[in-house]
């Protein structure tokens, strides 16, 4: 249930992006409701590993449920794109515990053989909340208001709570420390400085826009601020954390270390399609909140099953390197083909394109926890886990922004290059598309939806190079048989 509540807040936003970005006439922001969510995500998801562990998981889903749910409500009451934005940013705080300590929990009670199969369920329930994510708020946004796509997933939320409340208990401590004493052993020094890398990241990376070129003087120093942060991060967690929060031994092994690299592309690769999407569908194809849900369904539901399907196979076969390299090729090639659509294209081949990648995709998920956890010791089973989807997180919050600074770099230089007589025009075909491009004449509104189908098909060309540096990354890992993977 938990998975399913976050699904459905990480997907709701993906078909309604244009729909807010238009009601506060902020389109060129409309990136930072994705992204937003994934920064929070993505800073908090190791740190709950770590309070797992040190206050027991019980302790550690309340307080991912209570972020979760204060962000959910404050986004339906936002009164501005900002404040919805930080609204996310809380949202994403407690999803990123969510993911991880289910992932966790799969981990503690589970055999290595049937992880993937749970996992298979995992990504199942993450696939359907994906799925009604989509569909049901672009729904609910074309019958009432955007707000009612966050306030439905509050019954559901509570449904949850309580089931941890009832299912989930506090483990019995033979010798129980202070609250003080456990929250000390948390590496905060280490938390503060991942923190501030991935927020400095995430920032170069989406500060191309259209209406605030000032901006771009930015994107330079946060750059070299992540960098920078990056060798006192290795130095805080080798040489001065006692309980690291980066498990820094384990990513210098060389398989779990490429293993991380493919899941950050993974996601990278993921949520790129994930985000951009919708927009070709929403905007060049022109239907409405609900087809475009209607239309994406397919793909969740694959997803799913190829996640399940993976899980299978391992358990059948005892690997997954050849299945695995071999998979990671069919995205690449769903990518080639979506270079091919146009203002005319079936929205029948686009859902077969986009269902078929996702298939692909459900299986490399589960895949790849699978080879970390087969590649590590037991007792580094949490630290593994937690750092697994560190690396997801990174590759989300790279993939929303790194493609939404594209689409938005090369979405203002081709409109403003066809709208250079009218200005005016072209600031409104990117700050409201949709109430602006069905007003313009006919020849207008070939020129702005070739201009968004042009910012498109650069995001496609990133998503062939990620994913072929997923197939090349996997291909050099060491394989475990899962029946003899280290205990």
């Amino acid at each position: 249930m938990s998975m399913f509540v976050s699904a459905v807040s990480a997907t709701v936003v993906t078909n309604l992006q244009l729909t807010i970005g238009s009601h506060f006439a902020a389109g060129d922001l409309v990136s930072w409701l994705g992204s937003g969510y994934l920064l929070g995500l993505a800073g908090l998801t190791p740190l709950y590993g770590k309070i797992a562990d040190i206050m027991g998981r019980r302790q550690a889903m309340i307080v991912a449920f209570v972020l979760f749910a204060a962000g959910t409500c404050l986004g339906a009451m936002a009164p501005s794109m900002y404040f919805l934005i930080g609204a996310r940013i809380v949202s994403g705080c407690g999803g990123g515990g969510l993911l991880t300590l289910t992932a966790v929990v799969i981990s503690d009670t589970v055999s290595i053989e049937d992880r993937g199969i749970y996992q298979g369920y995992v990504n199942l329930v993450w696939a359907s909340g994906s799925a009604l994510g989509a569909l049901v708020g672009g729904w609910v946004a074309d019958e009432w208001s955007w707000r009612y796509a966050f306030w439905m997933q509050v019954p559901p939320l509570l449904i949850a709570f309580g089931l941890i409340l009832w299912k989930v208990h506090p483990p019995i401590r033979e010798h129980e420390t202070s609250l003080q004493e456990r929250l000390g052993r948390i590496d905060w020094l280490g938390f503060l400085i991942l923190l501030f890398s991935i927020t400095t990241l995430m920032i170069s990376c989406s500060l191309y826009t259209y209406t605030l070129p000032e901006r771009h003087r930015l994107t330079i120093p946060m750059f070299v601020a992540f960098i920078t942060s990056l060798p006192v991060l290795y130095a805080v967690e080798k040489y001065v954390a006692k309980e690291p929060i980066v498990p820094v031994d384990l990513v210098e092994q060389s398989t779990p270390a490429l293993i991380l690299l493919s899941t950050m592309l993974l996601s990278m690769n993921v949520f790129a399609r994930f985000f951009m999407c919708p927009i070709y569908i929403h905007v060049v194809k022109g239907l409405g909140g609900k087809d475009t849900g209607l239309l994406l369904l397919p793909s969740s539901l694959t997803l799913a099953m190829g996640a399940v399907f993976g899980g299978y196979y391992m358990r059948r076969t005892g690997g997954y390197k050849s299945f695995t390299v071999w998979t990671s090729l069919v995205p690449v090639a769903c990518s080639l083909s979506f270079l091919l659509w146009s203002l005319d294209t079936s929205v029948h081949r686009v859902w077969v394109e986009l269902a078929v990648a996702a298939f692909a995709g459900g299986i490399i998920v589960t895949n790849v926890l699978t080879a970390l956890e087969a590649s590590v010791p037991h007792s580094e089973m949490a630290s593994a886990t937690s750092v697994l989807y560190l690396s997801r997180a990174i590759g989300q919050v790279l993939g929303a922004s790194l493609s939404a600074g594209l689409q938005q770099l090369v979405l203002s230089t081709q409109i403003r290059t066809r709208f250079s007589d009218f200005p005016e025009v072209a600031a409104a075909v990117i700050k409201t598309p949709e109430q602006t491009i069905p007003s313009l004449s006919e020849a207008q509104k070939m020129e702005a939806l070739s201009g968004y189908l042009a910012s498109l098909k650069s995001v496609f060309c990133a998503l062939i190079v990620t994913g072929l540096m997923i197939t090349i990354s996997f291909s050099f890992i060491r394989s475990y048989r899962l029946d003899s993977a280290k205990r």
